[in-house]
């Protein structure tokens, strides 16, 4: 769990931030079992009701070419601002007294910025739809068959 102390900012003024700078080399974030190598940096500052947590994120995670399925590192470099309370709703995160706990907001931060596509390579051929092979490592063509029916033809004709 990532959790940063907020025993400096007790009693401070609004406005008033500590630094705030951790570095984990394989965090436990639900969902993100493949990331590596976090890094952040910023400020905690406290609001009238809350606090802000500003900065940047740095990782590299682990996923899967979305075209040819070979799996590949993705590096992470996020900018981040988020808010937490002790009345948290839709728009900010849970405080505790005395502490906040770190691993939802980078969860979020995380999940929302990764490609909705990964790919490894922009130019990734993926694979061949007729026998699976890696049209990357083995780029070749089938014959097209005789017939010159669609793939629903079949299908019309069971009516």
């Amino acid at each position: 769990m990532i959790t940063v102390d907020l025993k400096p900012l007790a009693g401070a003024a609004q406005g008033a931030s500590v630094p705030l700078e951790v570095q984990v080399r394989h965090p436990k974030l639900k969902d993100l079992p493949k990331l590596s190598d976090l890094a952040v940096t910023g400020t905690v500052s406290k609001l009238d009701e809350g606090y802000l947590v500003a900065g940047t994120l740095q990782a590299s995670i682990r996923l899967e070419c979305a075209r040819c399925l070979k799996p590949f590192d993705h590096p992470l470099s996020l900018e981040f601002s988020e808010q937490f309370s002790l009345q948290p709703d839709d728009d900010r995160f849970p405080a505790q007294k005395g502490r906040l706990e770190l691993d939802p907001m980078l969860r979020t931060v995380i999940l929302i910025r990764l490609p909705e596509r990964p790919m490894h390579d922009p130019g990734c051929k993926g694979l061949c739809p007729t026998c699976g092979k890696d049209l990357n490592l083995e780029p070749h063509e089938h014959p097209k068959p005789e017939s010159d029916e669609g793939p629903f033809d079949q299908l019309k004709k069971l009516r």
